[in-house]
């Protein structure tokens, strides 16, 4: 939820100049997104490959975890850029805009944080190891190594530039919130184990060699990690943006800065 605690009491000087900084963050976030999507879908078009597995991964490239929360960011972004943008107005009290806020920042702390540092910081991990554990070797190299950047690093920074620079406030319960959360990993979860077990469709390489047992496993890490991610940006939350108990490191250096 976004922070009211925080907002009655940041001066009014700073409040702008965050909203204006959110909200070409947002603009910049938005247009990289748009450009890359572009060139990952019109110029590079692997359905006209010659390699029958780079045209079949054209198909299976929507069920990546990484395409399902980029399709998020469609809309977490514009609305995002909306929000900021009525703020800047002065009309950030209006009724739509204040559901709309409620929304964003419930999807952002429930499903694209947690879901974008698994899947981000997972793929880097599988990469360093052995690139073939992604993606047979004959995609990898149909795509440039700046674009793995572009959907893996990128969406990571934007998450944790979110968290630095949106007022949060942690929720009493996290309870909606890991419901939430628990209801799109196991919608993906069925959609991956489907493709496998139905349609005899490995999404990830690494999952061809899984046993039944390693397959549970790995479903049992992916809602685990997912959970911690979304439990931690908490501790973080009241470090930067504080709560009844606590100022916030924010807090206590306008305090300072006031005081000088």
């Amino acid at each position: 939820m976004m922070n009211s605690y925080w907002e009655n009491k940041v001066p009014a000087k700073f409040e702008h100049s965050l909203i204006k900084l959110r909200l070409w963050f947002y603009i910049i976030a938005l247009v990289h997104l748009a450009l890359i999507s572009w060139y990952l879908l019109v110029i590079v078009d692997f359905s006209t490959s010659d390699d029958q597995n780079i045209r079949k991964y054209n198909q299976v490239r929507w069920r990546l975890l990484t395409t399902w929360f980029n399709l998020l960011f469609y809309i977490h972004l514009p609305v995002s850029v909306y929000c900021e943008w009525k703020a800047l107005r002065g009309e950030a009290s209006r009724k739509h805009v204040q559901i709309l806020n409620d929304i964003r920042s419930t999807s952002f702390s429930s499903i694209l944080l947690p879901t974008a540092t698994f899947a981000d910081l997972l793929f880097w991990r599988l990469w360093y190891k052995n690139p073939v554990l992604l993606a047979p070797m004959a995609i990898l190299d149909a795509v440039p190594f700046w674009s793995q950047h572009c959907t893996h690093t990128v969406s990571l920074i934007v998450v944790i530039m979110d968290i630095l620079l949106v007022p949060r406030q942690t929720p009493r319960s996290l309870k909606n919130g890991s419901m939430l959360l628990a209801a799109f990993v196991g919608t993906y979860t069925l959609m991956f184990l489907y493709s496998i077990a139905i349609e005899d469709e490995y999404i990830y390489s690494f999952t061809k060699t899984f046993s039944y047992y390693q397959l549970a496993t790995f479903v049992l890490y992916m809602f685990a990690e997912h959970l911690f991610y979304f439990t931690s940006q908490w501790i973080i939350v009241d470090m930067l943006w504080g709560n009844e108990k606590n100022r916030g490191i924010y807090k206590r250096y306008l305090e300072k800065v006031k005081l000088s």
